[in-house]
């Protein structure tokens, strides 16, 4: 298994910042102030894995001077992510309603920006919007599994529900479009996800993403819950989004190198 660990890593980092934001407005009532504290932390750790990555200062600038690439587009989201959780911080007293309009829309649009990266057609698998349907209909899962607690609402534990549904219905949608991709794509076809060497790592991240978060929603909605229940489930679908990105950063690789060799690109 051969995939980009900085990009993986600073994906993951982007998305959990997301997801952070986007938690301490679902919960305003619960002190929210930590998670946009570590929403920052995630969001800058993500740009500084990419920063040191390049490991010169002059392709930061040039990422960050177009925005309209996938990549830049995903880095430039997380420098605003961290003014965005500073400003919900400073928004949360003064004007709630603001800091929630910031906390909503600034993690779909970073979201959307992470799974713009690899939208491009020499990558046929993952140039396609249904990798972003997945990954914000994720964000708003594993945001709702891990505010479920006993007080809360039927109708906001039916929205969980109905989102880790949604998720689901997105990820076999992903997957019946492997099966009938064509070109296919050099790493992530059907054959090679669904019973190759990347099988454990798909059906490992849908059992953590959508097994598990189905089930749990679910029970959660038929008999209520609580919040350890909750915890381990929201920590059980954070791995799995680990475990995409893992899947969503792997690199193809030339099957008969030189001299022995093996190259990526």
């Amino acid at each position: 298994m051969n995939f980009r660990l900085d990009t993986a890593i600073f994906i993951f980092l982007g998305f959990i910042s997301a997801a952070l934001l986007l938690y301490s407005i679902v919960n305003y009532a619960k002190k929210p102030r930590l998670a946009l504290v570590l929403s920052c932390i995630c969001a800058a750790a993500a740009f500084a894995i990419m920063a040191m990555g390049l490991n010169n200062p002059a392709k930061v600038v040039t990422i960050l001077s177009t925005p309209k690439k996938g990549y830049s587009g995903a880095v430039i989201m997380q420098v605003v992510m961290c003014i965005a959780g500073l400003a919900a911080l400073s928004q949360l007293k003064r004007n709630p309603y603001l800091a929630a309009a910031i906390g909503v829309l600034t993690p779909v649009l970073s979201v959307c920006a992470l799974s713009r990266i690899y939208m491009i057609s020499t990558k046929p698998a993952l140039n396609t919007y249904l990798i972003t349907a997945v990954m914000i209909a994720l964000l708003f899962q594993i945001t709702g599994i891990f505010s479920l607690n006993p007080e809360n609402t039927k109708r906001f534990r039916q929205s969980v529900f109905g989102v880790a549904a949604l998720y689901c219905i997105f990820i076999t949608a992903f997957t019946i479009r492997l099966k009938m991709l064509s070109p296919q794509d050099r790493i992530l076809d059907f054959t090679s996800v669904a019973s190759g060497y990347l099988a454990p790592v798909f059906w490992g991240m849908i059992f953590c993403t959508a097994v598990v978060p189905l089930g749990y929603t679910c029970l959660n909605l038929i008999k209520g819950g609580n919040r350890t229940a909750s915890y381990i489930a929201g920590a059980v679908n954070t791995a799995g989004v680990l475990l995409l990105c893992i899947l969503i950063t792997q690199m193809p690789i030339i099957e008969r190198g030189i001299n022995n060799r093996i190259f990526f690109n």
